[in-house]
């Protein structure tokens, strides 16, 4: 077995470790899966509502995250894809992508309080597209209009003609040291 499969299968076992997710792209400083509440207003704000907020890449690894994925259909790789990290009085949302309130051609994605999409892990490598499951949609985030600030891009889904990024899933084994608050 791979490293890629057995990673896999260490996925399916358990759903309470928790990992960072990484865009794992050379051509791409922004890398690690986060979430904020931080800009209240204009272009780049990350909330949505009192039960959303956009999710990002940050090029800081303090500002990367703690994810759990939880295991829906194990024979298929299928995951929701939970928010462990306990900022912003987010931790147990999930990531959503809220197709009927963009355009069809790619969906900001989302932390959601009330709703969860379902991901299904693709091995590439040692890496893993994270596609969508209704949508087929693959997991991105190297789209010039979607930059949150000089520090972090938001993240969409893209149609399945275009190819999604490439995602290390690794545990998260640092010392949380907390980003700035409001």
């Amino acid at each position: 077995m791979d490293t890629n499969s057995n990673q896999l299968e260490e996925l399916k076992k358990d759903s309470k470790t928790v990992y960072e997710i990484i865009l794992n792209s050379n051509s791409n400083r922004l890398k690690y899966l986060s979430s904020h509440r931080y800009y209240k207003s204009g272009n780049n704000n990350d909330c949505i509502d009192d039960k959303n907020t956009f999710i990002m890449v940050h090029q800081s690894q303090i500002e990367a995250q703690e994810w759990i994925l939880i295991p829906v259909d194990k024979e298929n790789n299928i995951f929701e894809i939970e928010f462990f990290t306990d900022e912003y009085n987010q931790k147990g949302w999930k990531l959503y992508v809220p197709i009927e309130k963009q355009d069809q051609l790619e969906y900001k994605v989302t932390l959601s309080k009330n709703n969860a999409s379902k991901w299904k892990l693709i091995p590439i490598g040692e890496n893993f597209e994270i596609q969508e499951v209704t949508t087929e949609y693959n997991l991105t985030s190297h789209h010039e209009t979607l930059v949150r600030d000089s520090g972090s891009n938001f993240v969409y889904v893209t149609n399945p003609g275009m190819s999604g990024d490439v995602w290390k899933i690794t545990l998260y084994t640092r010392k949380k040291v907390q980003p700035h608050q409001i």
